[in-house]
């Protein structure tokens, strides 16, 4: 967390919020994801996707936004990374170490039966 953007912030509480949101109301077999919408100015819509598209997959930057001998990316990568390492977060230092949150474990009923694994 120590050198998250702003808007990697703010990115993943609205993520998470959807997420819980999206399985509380029963969605299941998806990912919540982010879709980008624009460039200028830098937008991005919540989406859901289905597992079995992300899932064990591994998707690799193109090979155009990277400069001909691999050593270095192109403009075209800057232009569309920048909008999302822009912002900075506060982040409260206690004794030389970054402060977080410390959460309370709320026990929860069960709702769902013990999974098999036979």
């Amino acid at each position: 967390m120590h050198f998250a953007s702003l808007t990697d912030r703010d990115e993943a509480y609205r993520l998470g919020t959807f997420a819980v949101q999206s399985a509380v109301s029963g969605v299941t077999a998806k990912m919540a994801s982010l879709k980008r919408v624009s460039n200028d100015p830098y937008q991005c819509e919540l989406t859901l996707t289905d597992l079995e598209v992300v899932a064990n997959e591994e998707r690799l930057i193109p090979r155009g936004w990277l400069s001909d001998v691999g050593n270095d990316v192109t403009q075209e990568f800057l232009d569309y990374a920048r909008p999302l390492i822009q912002g900075e977060v506060p982040t409260p230092i206690e004794n030389g170490l970054p402060r977080y949150a410390r959460l309370r474990e709320v026990p929860l009923p069960k709702k769902l039966p013990a999974w098999d694994t036979s």
